[in-house]
């Protein structure tokens, strides 16, 4: 499981990723989205962004990910075909996937 956190006081929040999905934490609870509720996925130098149904997102500052947990999550996106829109690069992807493998 990886994690990264914000600044570490009352308000810190950590996220843990994993094959199943993805939680924030912090003193006021824990909220866990699915992979299979993410759909959609951008990635910029500053932020990332997680699309989850109609309207919901979780925005992470992209400089407490670390490199690993990015790859994963960018990875465990891609691979149920979810579109990733990486901003250093511009392009979108759209990943055909055949779920018989999932």
């Amino acid at each position: 499981m990886a994690k990264g956190s914000g600044i570490h006081d009352d308000y810190a929040v950590s996220y843990e990723v994993n094959s199943v999905e993805i939680a924030a934490c912090s003193n006021l609870g824990r909220s866990v989205a699915k992979w299979g509720a993410i759909t959609r996925l951008w990635i910029e130098s500053e932020l990332t962004i997680l699309f989850t149904g109609e309207g919901g997102c979780t925005i992470i500052p992209t400089q407490q990910i670390p490199q690993g947990a990015l790859d994963f999550l960018t990875m465990q996106v891609e691979r149920r075909g979810v579109p990733v829109l990486n901003w250093s690069s511009g392009a979108e992807q759209h990943v055909v996937v055949d779920e018989t493998k999932l």
